[in-house]
């Protein structure tokens, strides 16, 4: 798919640093939708959580709704589940969202079909915890991750 398809299919979003936006929901959940381009093809889709919840509770409730929608679709993941950076509050009850909230933990899922990779992410920075699905080209995905990459370091 390329740029002028995407326009066509939703003309309602907006140029943003580089790629498409989208406001609307996704499960029930508020989202930003990002489509990300390479070459004018469409490489990537980033679907990312607007709610401000008032505890890691809730940003995880949303993760497994999006989760259990994803499953259904999918089928299993090959990947699921918390990956510790500090394990200081993985063995007390309700560690996990404590660890989420501080950045000692994040919630990965992940499927792969022939041509995707969908990726599910629940991540804490500065005591806000964000969740996103990710959708990525499996041929475009390098060229799109050199682009992302080149964009920063022009940043700099």
């Amino acid at each position: 798919m390329n740029l002028a398809e995407v326009r066509k299919l939703y003309p309602e979003a907006r140029p943003a640093q580089g790629h498409l936006v989208l406001e609307g929901k996704t499960a029930g959940v508020s989202t930003n939708t990002y489509f990300m381009f390479v070459d004018g093809r469409l490489a990537g889709v980033s679907v990312q959580s607007r709610e401000l919840r008032m505890s890691a509770i809730q940003y995880m409730d949303d993760y497994e709704r999006f989760r259990r929608a994803l499953t259904q679709k999918y089928g299993t993941p090959h990947t699921d589940g918390p990956v510790w950076r500090d394990e200081t509050f993985k063995d007390i009850p309700d560690g996990l969202s404590t660890a989420l909230t501080l950045g000692h933990a994040h919630l990965k899922t992940a499927w792969s079909t022939r041509e995707s990779i969908v990726s599910l992410a629940a991540e804490g920075e500065k005591l806000r915890i964000s969740v996103v699905v990710t959708y990525a080209s499996v041929r475009l995905y390098a060229i799109l991750m050199k682009s992302i990459n080149t964009s920063e370091a022009d940043e700099m």
